[in-house]
């Protein structure tokens, strides 16, 4: 199972995400439920980095992804970081309601 946690701050904008697990829906370098999380996310980080200009904290293990913002974006930095953080929930989500079996998913509010 997949477990996918979107962190919001007190106003609802997710400040950090991680995921953590593996589907076990296919066999491994098969499994389209652990590709789909890992391309979603994946590209949500990059979209931080290189189109938001955004460095933020990222740890990446084997089964283990986390992503926090710095606390110091500027107000065009929110607005891009919460455009691309609120797409990579919107994905989660999605594949989530086609494969909920393999996949969870949490919001947690500070």
């Amino acid at each position: 199972m997949i477990e996918v946690r979107f962190f919001t701050d007190r106003e609802g904008s997710i400040t950090s995400f991680s995921v953590e697990g593996h589907a076990g829906y296919a066999e491994h370098g098969k499994d389209i439920v652990c590709a789909a999380v890992s391309a979603i996310t994946q590209t949500a980080v990059l979209g931080l980095e290189e189109y938001a200009g955004i460095a933020p904290e990222v740890i990446q293990k084997k089964g283990k992804l986390y992503c926090k913002l710095p606390e110091d974006l500027t107000c065009e930095q929110r607005k891009a970081s919460e455009a691309i953080l609120k797409t990579c929930y919107l994905g989660i989500v999605a594949t989530r309601e086609s494969y909920s079996r393999y996949l969870t998913v949490e919001v947690v509010k500070s």
